[in-house]
């Protein structure tokens, strides 16, 4: 059985903006209460993934290029350190 495949034709950010907008507009036709809150829940989740996602997108969050990957050596008795002074 193959899997049904379908192509977005909006980015990502432009769909949570108009999934924001859609639960806003289904809130202004409901009375106060329970359900209402809820919707506009989803519209503030909405547009706070969206603006996470550009945050994570940004250019200010990538990796300096040309250094690497640069780990430290982690301290323990299995790595020749006791914890005592003077060493092993």
């Amino acid at each position: 059985m193959q899997r049904r495949r379908f192509k977005t034709t909006l980015t990502f950010p432009d769909r949570l903006a108009k999934e924001a907008e859609r639960f806003r507009e289904e809130a202004e036709t409901k009375p106060p209460g329970q359900e209402r809150d809820s919707l506009l829940r989803k519209a503030r989740q909405a547009d706070t993934a969206s603006h996470i996602d550009q945050w994570v997108s940004s250019p200010g969050l990538k990796p300096p290029k040309g250094r690497g990957r640069q780990l430290r050596r982690p301290l323990g008795p299995r790595h020749g350190w006791d914890g005592k002074a003077g060493g092993r």
